[in-house]
């Protein structure tokens, strides 16, 4: 770890990029984030109930952070190392070849209660949001999750 470590790096998760988080217990950013103690997992539904409603998106689980390292990623990485997310790197333009941050996790733990997106309040972020293991632990909705920003601001 290093001097722009932050506490948690909440990651904006898809499925299928959950699926292999769980099975490879490897975390994977651009380059350029922090590195983090903890990732938290938000979980993107694009799943809709019974009526046609679209199931919120939500905060449940974390692990501990073993080890970060960068790594050349592009469409071979992703035949490699996450083949069920293949289609979607195409598809998101994450198959070009350039390099990520890889965060080794140690065990992925649910969180003691999940930390659900209000319904009809815009997203947070779009990738991740540093922030504090004591922000998880309070929060019931995700915009009730102070950044890093905000607590420092709040410090001074």
């Amino acid at each position: 770890m290093n001097n722009n470590t932050i506490e948690v790096l909440v990651a904006y998760t898809r499925p299928k990029i959950w699926k292999a988080v769980q099975r490879r217990g490897i975390a994977n950013q651009a380059a350029n984030k922090k590195d983090a103690k903890y990732i938290a997992f938000f979980l993107i539904s694009d799943k809709k109930d019974e009526n046609g409603k679209k199931i919120p998106s939500v905060i449940t689980h974390r692990a501990e952070v073993i080890e970060t390292k960068i790594v050349p990623c592009g469409r071979s990485y992703f035949e490699k190392e996450m083949p069920e997310a293949l289609e979607l790197a195409i598809e998101k333009g994450w198959d070009k070849e350039e390099s990520c941050k890889e965060y080794k996790l140690g065990n992925i733990i649910e969180l003691n209660h999940f930390i659900y997106h209000r319904p009809g309040k815009r997203a947070r972020f779009r990738v991740c949001m540093y922030t504090k293991l004591s922000e998880l632990e309070k929060a019931n909705f995700i915009d009730e999750i102070k950044t890093e920003s905000h607590l420092k601001k709040e410090s001074k």
